[in-house]
């Protein structure tokens, strides 16, 4: 990954984090190497809810068509982002949010029908949103994320990495192009 004049080289990535993922109607809980998530589905209104947390969805329940699908974003993706009227492509809403490019390279969202309903971690759609009406709230809460513990905002700051991937090499230019190598070693 090129950021700004660093190159970041990181290991190549497994089948899983590359293939989609489903959510059936009445599963309670999704699990796999990437994600962690406790699925619930509460009678009544939460509208009323005012949670900043990002690791936790609440959705209009009614407004879901299963299977649900879990992806990594991609280039051209767009949704609503609560809060605001018009669609963002994802790719400026990262630069909106000031994420890294390595960061972007991890994020995955869940879908519904074609249509984002929550950038995991990061935002939900509009479109997806609680309101006065909701008879159903689907709440959907991250609780691990690459086997981190979800703790925002630190969410990338403690990793639990399988021995392959002790070692990060960060590669600098210089302002003669020059590459400088950096080896990061992370450590228990």
């Amino acid at each position: 990954i090129k950021d700004r004049d660093f190159l970041i080289l990181s290991p190549k990535r497994s089948a899983t984090e590359e293939k989609d993922f489903f959510i059936k109607k009445n599963q309670r809980e999704f699990k796999n190497e990437i994600l962690h998530l406790k699925i619930d589905l509460i009678n009544g209104n939460m509208s009323a809810i005012k949670d900043k947390n990002h690791s936790i969805a609440y959705l209009e329940y009614a407004q879901l068509i299963f299977p649900l699908t879990i992806r990594k974003w991609k280039q051209g993706d767009f949704f609503y982002p609560l809060g605001m009227t018009g669609k963002k492509k994802l790719s400026d809403f990262f630069i909106d949010q000031k994420i890294s490019l390595e960061k972007k390279e991890n994020i995955y969202v869940l879908e519904s029908d074609g249509n984002i309903a929550w950038v995991i971690n990061h935002r939900i759609d509009e479109r997806f949103k609680v309101s006065p009406n909701t008879q159903k709230t689907f709440r959907l809460s991250l609780k691990e994320y690459f086997g981190t513990i979800s703790n925002p905002p630190a969410l990338f700051t403690k990793r639990i990495i399988p021995a392959s991937r002790l070692y990060f090499h960060v590669v600098r230019l210089n302002t003669a192009n020059k590459i400088q190598p950096y080896t990061l070693k992370i450590e228990n």
